[in-house]
């Protein structure tokens, strides 16, 4: 069950007429991408993507306000946008588990919202939240939530950049959330460890049955001792994938992780090093096809070589969502 409203900013009715680009606006670049349906297909309409000057953001918070919204309003215009789903840095976001009465939706949100203070250091007052339900059922009739919580501020703050440009927000949605839209078909129940590679960053994120169930973010120079066999890069990510598996099998009744997926724009170069890194996990290690689940490729192939894709996956699962 997906329970996301509560980072729509529209009513449901007028959000889904709403015609939108996926907008990630990441420490490293501004890019976005939008569909259209043709024929009974999914198309790619138009894409872009632009680097941004260092020192803009750093984990998501705004070094440079000025520069950003400058970067933001070139982009706006370059790429045509109007209306916009925006992805949210992980590092914005506290996600946990907890276990809910079989209800109805709002008393389901009643009761989160009466534990986000025992999980997260907020206030509710100060929080936005949305939760997804997880498919398997608790001893006792209950269900499991995975609630992602966003301090009230960083919303308005990013709210009042996208209006300062001319920007549209429907919505907001972590990370992890959008890549889980682009990687896990609908209705499937496998467990992935998503790798995210960006230039200054690593996200490592266990997703479930289409819904996030961890997520860890480290920086790409965190490495306390190197392997000389691979690449201080390469080193760091099998360090991350590594500890989280074997913190993941350490849990009761979790679930199998059948493959870790690499994503992010440069993901393929470290596919192999990453692969020789876990093989005693026999983890399978893979670059994906990020349009799979989106259109039908023989007979509309994306004008965006494998390798670039990889960069869109974020925003892909923005606008396809």
């Amino acid at each position: 069950m997906n329970a996301s409203v509560f980072f729509k900013l529209f009513p449901p009715p007028e959000f889904m007429q709403m015609d939108h680009a996926g907008l990630e606006i990441s420490d490293d670049a501004i890019r976005c991408i939008t569909f259209k349906n043709q024929t009974g297909d999914r198309k790619i309409e138009n894409f872009l993507s632009v680097d941004l000057p260092k020192n803009l953001l750093i984990g998501g918070d705004t070094i440079n306000p000025d520069g950003l919204r400058a970067e933001l309003s070139k982009f706006k215009e370059k790429a045509g946008l109007t209306y916009v789903k925006v992805s949210i840095p992980e590092e914005k976001a506290y996600l946990f588990q907890t276990d809910v009465p079989a209800t109805d939706f709002s008393s389901i949100h009643q009761n989160i919202e009466s534990k986000l203070e025992e999980n997260i250091p907020l206030m509710a007052k100060d929080a936005i939240f949305y939760f997804d339900l997880l498919p398997s059922v608790i001893p006792g009739g209950s269900l499991r939530a995975s609630v992602s919580v966003v301090p009230r501020t960083y919303i308005e703050m990013i709210l009042s950049l996208l209006h300062s440009v001319g920007l549209k927000p429907l919505a907001f949605e972590v990370v992890p959330r959008s890549l889980a839209h682009v990687l896990v078909p609908a209705h499937n129940d496998k467990t992935i460890m998503v790798v995210h590679i960006m230039d200054q960053k690593i996200g490592v994120y266990v997703v479930s049955a289409g819904t996030v169930n961890f997520a860890s973010t480290v920086n790409r120079e965190a490495v306390n001792s190197r392997d000389a066999s691979r690449t201080p890069v390469e080193d760091t990510i099998a360090k991350e994938v590594i500890r989280i598996y074997e913190y993941w099998i350490s849990r009761p009744d979790t679930t199998t992780i059948q493959e870790v997926v690499l994503v992010g724009r440069g993901a393929q170069i470290y596919e192999s090093a990453i692969r020789d890194a876990v093989a005693s996990f026999s983890l399978k290690v893979t670059t994906p096809d990020i349009w799979q689940n989106i259109c039908n490729v023989e007979r509309c192939l994306p004008p965006i070589s494998k390798e670039d894709s990889l960069a869109y996956a974020v925003v892909a699962g923005l606008a396809l969502s």
